[in-house]
């Protein structure tokens, strides 16, 4: 029987992280293409300008556009080879981080959410959309993103709905994935990238994949009620910190190699 189990390479988590940034662009090269909005580039400008200068980097702001299409990856990709840059890094919510792992295809990808409101940041697929904003496909890369990068301070300012959003979304995964289990369905961390990847192979989940998504529920049942609370005055808790590893980590992890 196949089985498997998918997840980025590394996840680090806590307050003023950004400001840490640079030390994993370093493990790839001295200059990075961030994909985000101007708005998240605005809400975290002074970490980005620390961390470029305490790490010695360079961040090249894409100007991205707020689409995760076709056209706009390739126009990413070709001014990421104008700068020789390193490594992407996808800063913001789920189009920017998504459009980070298609410019990238699976290499060299820092995640850095701004907003715990999906389990997107740890996976290794994405939604591509036309220019228009209607869906166009969905793109699947051979591993997760190298680094997932949460600043627990950014999570607490940003609107308490994205994480109470998030928490929603975290629910489902334990009955998704035990329901998976349960009927002997296949899991996504098996779908087939490329033409010697095993297609043709159905992929069952793994034990330790169903013990995070149940984790994944008890934790949202115990920590949930008081890291909105928190939440709401942009304090960062032990419950806050909690649910944002359940809406991210536990969730992602859950969801792609033991549910749909």
């Amino acid at each position: 029987m196949r089985k498997a189990f998918i997840s980025p390479t590394k996840y680090v988590q806590g307050e003023n992280e950004i400001v840490n940034l640079g030390y994993f662009i370093k493990t790839f090269g001295d200059s990075a293409l961030l994909i985000a909005h101007q708005d998240d580039i605005t809400r975290v400008k002074d970490k980005l300008k620390q961390t470029m200068e305490k790490f010695g980097v360079t961040i090249i702001v894409s100007g991205f556009n707020g689409e995760c299409s076709r056209n706009e990856v390739h126009r990413l990709q070709q001014l990421a080879k104008e700068h020789a840059c390193s490594c992407t890094i996808g800063l913001g919510g789920g189009k920017a981080v998504d459009t980070a792992k298609c410019v990238a295809e699976g290499e060299a990808l820092i995640i850095v959410p701004t907003i715990a409101a999906t389990d997107a940041p740890t996976s290794h697929s994405a939604v591509l959309y036309t220019p228009e904003g209607e869906f166009d496909d969905y793109a699947y890369f051979k591993q997760s993103p190298s680094v997932v990068l949460i600043d627990t301070n950014v999570i607490a300012n940003a609107p308490t709905r994205f994480l109470v959003a998030g928490m929603g979304d975290a629910l489902s995964t334990y009955f998704e994935a035990r329901a998976t289990a349960n009927s002997y369905s296949n899991v996504n961390a098996g779908l087939p990238c490329g033409a010697n990847a095993g297609v043709g192979q159905p992929t069952k989940g793994t034990r330790a994949a169903l013990a995070l998504a149940k984790l994944c529920y008890e934790t949202l049942l115990e920590d949930g009620l008081k890291a909105k609370i928190s939440c709401d005055s942009n304090i960062v808790t032990p419950a806050l910190e909690n649910i944002i590893e359940t809406n991210i980590l536990l969730s992602g992890l859950g969801f792609e190699s033991g549910g749909l």
